[in-house]
């Protein structure tokens, strides 16, 4: 493999990709400060665990474990597992950074894939500077944060979109900054679980728009608790699960229509009266 080391920032890096094989348990990557082309796990029957920072392009899960180690931060352009091989994906307690666009987290055949992580301790960034696909396959996945960077306010600006349904996430959260809006797409008509937080922030001139990925209302479901909504555009959402969905006009919110179980206005919520 060849490496370029820049000195004067401790930065090296791979130019050839990075593949591990074989069925043996229990083996360990060191990255040792290196920046990584493509690294792929294909060792149907063994398994990996990542020990250091991880850095590369794409990150690849064929077959087999893969591991991060509590404590380890991971930036990859983007990350494929979609197959019917045995595989695993186990997250630590470190961050992820993805940060590609386009379909930049691939596990639409999630066939014999799991996933396990420690629920309140990883957050996947996304950070590219236009839209990204998410396709869950269907699995439980930790907390999703859009901080994607493209300059806009419209609809359009910044919109990560899950593109298959019956995924479940620990939390979400899309805010904007001034002059970024940022967006969520669901897939209609199917279900996404949210099991914690859903946080809506957006700003005066820069909204927060959530959507369907087609005509059909997507649904978002949510036990318990209350999502408050600011400067939020919201369209073809069903919100529903026994939380409260609050989306008040008055906190700058907008009714783009097609919505269900949405409370625009604080006196649309349900009631009882006791005489």
């Amino acid at each position: 493999t060849r490496f370029k080391c820049d000195w004067s920032s401790d930065v090296c890096s791979s130019d050839l990709p990075l593949t591990f094989s074989g069925s043996t348990t229990g083996r360990s990557f060191y990255t040792n400060f290196v920046t990584y082309s493509d690294v792929t796990i294909d060792a149907s029957g063994g398994a990996i665990t990542v020990q250091t920072d991880l850095t590369c392009n794409v990150l690849t899960l064929t077959a087999g474990g893969l591991t991060i180690a509590n404590g380890v931060e991971v930036v990859v352009t983007s990350f494929n597992s979609s197959n019917s091989n045995v595989r695993s994906l186990t997250f630590g307690t470190g961050n992820w950074q993805v940060t590609g666009s386009g379909a930049s987290w691939n596990c639409a055949n999630s066939t014999n894939l799991t996933v396990s992580y420690v629920p309140g301790s990883t957050v996947m960034y996304f950070t590219a500077s236009s839209g990204v696909d998410f396709y869950g396959g269907g699995k439980s996945w930790p907390y999703i944060l859009n901080s994607l960077t493209g300059s806009g306010t419209t609809s359009s600006t910044n919109v990560l979109t899950i593109q298959d349904g019956g995924n479940t996430f620990y939390a979400v959260s899309v805010g904007a900054n001034s002059g970024k809006s940022r967006g969520i797409k669901f897939p209609g008509p199917y279900t996404t679980t949210i099991l914690n937080d859903f946080i809506l922030a957006g700003l005066s001139g820069a909204l927060v728009y959530i959507g369907s990925t087609n005509a059909s209302a997507a649904t978002v479901s949510k036990a318990s608790g209350t999502v408050s909504a600011s400067y939020t555009s919201i369209s073809y959402s069903t919100a529903t699960g026994g939380a409260r969905f609050e989306a008040y006009s008055s906190n700058g919110n907008v009714d783009g229509g097609n919505n269900t179980g949405w409370q625009f206005s604080q006196g649309s919520g349900n009631f009882m009266a006791f005489f």
